[in-house]
């Protein structure tokens, strides 16, 4: 069946080797795959766990704290070394970031996201946290209506982690954004792991603010316990699968 063929070339492709899919062939499997009627090449069952943390209203000493253990799981993943700097350097760089939630973002974008930037490329990103990447060239840009891009150094950004988006394709959640919303993106979506390192087994994670080819977007998801970086058509829905955002 097409679903078996596209799952099996989908997973036995290693990123960096020379199996690794090239755009126009994903593109074509993707294809087939929906003219077939197969709506989602990654769909794994697993339990869901309990609710994920959800972080309300944050601020002097519990702000400092969430930034720190950030900042210790970036370290532990060699960001501080990949940066040039010493670890101290790292954590004071992470945790001079702390700045008081806006008041407009308070129940909707209540998790303080540290997020690396644009210097260090999104796939070394994701390699370096544990992930498996195929979105290698496949066409990446930032899709924003409002122009944003990613800063070249490392910043705060107040999230919601798509739980709120559940079943919703990204086409749809891409529509509804309020003036003050912006789609997270693939730079968003390191941040976001490494705030909720357990966020995947809760539920998986659409990445409306980065376009793939002209029709995909990118998604976090687990199969067989691993994590991985793949994309999905912009008007797919999945209940296991929501869109995350952040405040501008």
């Amino acid at each position: 069946m097409i679903e078996r063929g596209i799952m099996e070339a989908l997973h036995s492709a290693k990123p960096g080797s020379s199996q690794e899919l090239h755009g126009e062939a994903l593109k074509a499997m993707l294809e087939a795959a929906k003219a077939s009627g197969f709506r989602d090449p990654v769909l794994p069952t697993i339990p869901v766990t309990s609710e994920t943390p959800h972080v309300e209203s944050l601020s002097g000493e519990a702000l400092q704290a969430e930034l720190e253990a950030q900042a210790k799981r970036y370290i532990e993943f060699g960001f501080a070394k990949k940066l040039g700097m010493t670890q101290y350097r790292f954590k004071d760089r992470v945790m001079g970031l702390a700045a008081p939630q806006p008041e407009s973002y308070k129940g909707r974008f209540d998790i303080p996201v540290v997020v690396i930037g644009a210097q260090v490329p999104a796939v070394e990103q994701y390699r370096m946290i544990g992930f498996d990447y195929y979105l290698s060239d496949l066409g990446i840009q930032d899709r924003d209506v409002k122009g944003y891009q990613t800063p070249n150094v490392p910043h705060l950004v107040w999230m919601q982690d798509g739980k709120v988006n559940l079943g919703k394709s990204v086409d749809k959640v891409r529509a509804s954004f309020s003036r003050d919303e912006r789609g997270a993106n693939l730079y968003d979506g390191v941040g976001l792991v490494v705030a909720r390192p357990d966020i995947l087994k809760d539920h998986f994670i659409d990445l409306p603010g980065t376009q793939v080819g002209s029709g995909s977007a990118p998604f976090l998801n687990l199969w067989d316990d691993r994590p991985e970086v793949h994309c999905g058509f912009v008007d797919d829905t999945h209940s296991r699968f929501g869109s995350a955002s952040g405040g501008r």
